[in-house]
């Protein structure tokens, strides 16, 4: 088996947050477990599946190793494995875990963490509730019915104005948002006002160069979205275009895909997280994948 620990997926940058500036303090290397069930659900490898199955905690997985489980890290996973014809045992045993440990009777929602380190940590968040409870409808065949009905409660009362829905973890407006659009769209809520909303959030947001903020993050994640909420004509044929146009030689450049901070005492350490570029490129081998598929298949809400 390749050992793919070695391997970091991103360069964090990280600075010491003060009411005066921000002080650059060091560049280190992170994310060498989580983000490799995208890249495996980019695109099928026998050694990234036998790896991810090796790092499994208890039945959950870290970001890193020795950085401690967390909700959506293990979602990233478990989609991975998940499209990767994993032994679906192991999928629901990890998603069984995931409604023991980090859902929220109180607030109907899924926590990203137990113990933060952060104020901000604590609670559920908008990105780890739609992507935990759109795999337990794929995986669990209605016997977590009642927690996937209370997220998508909670995911409709926490969309913002403008139709968009914003996260604690990630960069990209677009990430929970398209997540957000896809458990409405799965559990038969594809022509409701939220997913409706959401939709055109998406159509008047893209620029006219045919991408989001000029991101390939952003734009896959758009583009998979719409693929979902549907679309009028041309729109993800222009995302798809723009990222085409953005592909070199290896693959895409990598962009930022994480940030976080530490609360000690009166200090805040600030890590920005960029990919090295094979996250990017696994967003837009997974939008180009799905929005191909549309043209023969039709929108997935359907």
């Amino acid at each position: 088996m390749v050992d793919f620990k070695p391997d970091y997926l991103t360069t964090c940058t990280v600075y010491k947050l003060t009411e005066r500036e921000p002080t650059f303090l060091e560049h280190m290397e992170e994310g060498n477990v989580a983000y490799y069930g995208l890249i495996l659900q980019s695109g099928y490898d026998e050694q990234i599946k036998e790896y991810l199955l090796k790092c499994a905690k208890d039945g959950l997985w870290e970001y890193q190793h020795g950085y401690g489980v967390t909700a959506e890290d293990s979602a990233l996973v478990i989609e991975g494995l998940l499209e990767s014809g994993a032994d679906k045992e192991i999928l629901i045993a990890s998603v069984r875990k995931l409604v023991q440990t980090y859902y929220s009777e109180s607030e109907g929602a899924f926590k990203t963490v137990l113990d933060g380190r952060a104020r901000y940590w604590d609670g559920v968040s908008p990105e780890t509730t739609a992507h935990i409870a759109y795999l337990l409808h794929r995986i669990t065949a209605g016997e977590h019915s009642r927690e996937i009905l209370s997220c998508a409660s909670y995911i409709r009362k926490t969309q913002k104005r403008d139709g968009s829905w914003t996260g604690k973890w990630f960069p990209s407006i677009m990430i929970p948002t398209f997540y957000s659009i896809r458990l409405l769209c799965s559990i038969g809520e594809s022509s409701s006002r939220n997913v409706t909303m959401a939709r055109d959030y998406m159509i008047q947001t893209q620029h006219r160069n045919g991408s989001w903020n000029n991101s390939v993050v952003d734009s896959s994640a758009a583009i998979i979205g719409l693929c979902w909420a549907g679309s009028p004509p041309g729109i993800i044929e222009q995302g798809r275009d723009w990222i085409l146009s953005r592909k070199g030689a290896e693959g895409w450049e990598g962009e930022p895909v994480l940030y976080y901070w530490f609360e000690e005492e009166d200090v805040r350490l600030f890590h920005c997280c960029r990919d090295k570029g094979r996250i990017t490129t696994a967003w837009a081998m997974l939008a180009l994948k799905i929005s191909a598929n549309i043209r023969v298949h039709g929108f997935l809400g359907t």
